[in-house]
């Protein structure tokens, strides 16, 4: 070989020699800077954000939930057809209501319905059992007494002043209670609602005599009667 190119070949290694060294020396020195993993940033939820951005809708009313409500507390009013139907279940009970009263000849106070059933009907002279023949009267009674439906009801026996104070009182109470019996248990009443009292000669209505002292049949017929009284409605 000669002389140059040994020179040549010589420097080349020294060369590459010489870069082997530093690469070694900045590896062992550690003076490359390392990289340190920096935390991220942490970002604001765009989601969350919207989310409070939107207004509340949840406290306002839901137009279809007002409008079931609406519908509901509209199904509680009464049906116009049904009311007009009661209107004319009371009107019909009112009408037979005076009716009845008006075929008994009775009469109609501000708290009393009167009933005044005259004995010679129902029953015969000096008795206390019911004729027959009033047993129409007695079940038009009983259904004035029903269409009443509450409240007690007075049955009382009245008499002429023919006879003994004390057998009248007697057979007036008597003819009461065969009033109310027949009621109870003929007309379906209710026997605790019926009251009996016989009150005799003491309550006429009209006079058992003329004033000149004779004997006046119309006024004492009068006088014979079973009162009944019965709660206004």
């Amino acid at each position: 070989m000669r002389r140059v190119d040994l020179i040549a070949f010589s420097i080349l290694v020294l060369l590459l020699q010489g870069c082997g060294g530093e690469t070694d020396k900045v590896t062992e020195s550690g003076s490359t800077p390392k990289l340190t993993a920096s935390k991220p940033v942490r970002q604001p939820d765009e989601t969350n954000s919207k989310e409070r951005a939107k207004p509340e809708s949840a406290s306002k009313p839901n137009p279809s939930s007002l409008e079931s409500q609406g519908s509901t507390l509209t199904g509680t009013e009464q049906d116009p057809s049904s009311l007009e139907a009661q209107g004319s279940t009371l009107t019909g009970t009112v009408s037979e209501l005076k009716e009845l009263v008006s075929e008994l000849n009775g009469r109609v106070t501000e708290t009393k319905i009167i009933i005044d059933l005259p004995s010679d009907v129902l029953f015969d002279f000096d008795k206390a059992t019911i004729r027959p023949s009033a047993l129409p009267k007695l079940r038009k009674l009983a259904r004035l007494i029903k269409e009443i439906g509450k409240g007690l009801v007075q049955v009382n026996g009245h008499t002429d002043s023919k006879g003994g104070e004390t057998y009248n009182l007697k057979l007036s109470r008597r003819r009461a209670e065969a009033v109310a019996t027949w009621l109870a248990q003929q007309g379906e009443i209710d026997a605790a609602r019926l009251e009996t009292k016989g009150y005799g000669e003491s309550r006429p209505v009209a006079s058992n005599k003329h004033p000149d002292g004779s004997d006046y049949p119309e006024g004492r017929q009068k006088n014979r009667r079973v009162k009944v009284i019965l709660p206004k409605r």
